[in-house]
């Protein structure tokens, strides 16, 4: 970044933040089985005697019954570039915030995905 020269520039400087990639499609192919079944069993026990001729009897019946239900679905996502955010700096805003024992806390701007600093650099240089 050239100097800030507020003769020339404006007060304020908008960073617009962008992660490329390529534009791309991925595809892929989902299937899932599903089984239900269904069973019964019903049965009834008797008996009784006749004399001294004990006589008992079983009736049974039961069923069993499965469905397989198997669904495909193809699902397509789009891949690109991502918005990372607008970064905004204004001139009145303080670049050193604080200074301790030679190290200084500088000012940064976040969109929440970038972090960005201005850094001041010294343009005068001693002979």
């Amino acid at each position: 970044m050239l100097p800030w020269d507020l003769y020339n520039k404006a007060l304020s400087i908008h960073m617009y933040v962008e992660e490329f990639d390529p534009d791309q499609t991925i595809e892929k192919t989902v299937t899932v089985v599903n089984e239900f079944t269904n069973k019964a069993d019903f049965s009834l026990e008797g008996g009784g005697s006749i004399d001294s001729v004990k006589l008992s009897a079983k009736l049974g019946y039961g069923f069993s019954h499965t469905t397989t239900s198997t669904n495909t679905t193809t699902v397509k996502t789009s891949v690109g570039s991502d918005e990372l955010g607008t970064l905004s700096f204004f001139f009145y805003d303080p670049i050193i915030r604080a200074e301790s024992n030679n190290t200084y806390k500088l000012y940064d701007v976040s969109s929440g995905d970038v972090t960005a600093t201005i850094l001041p650099i010294n343009l005068i240089t001693t002979k």
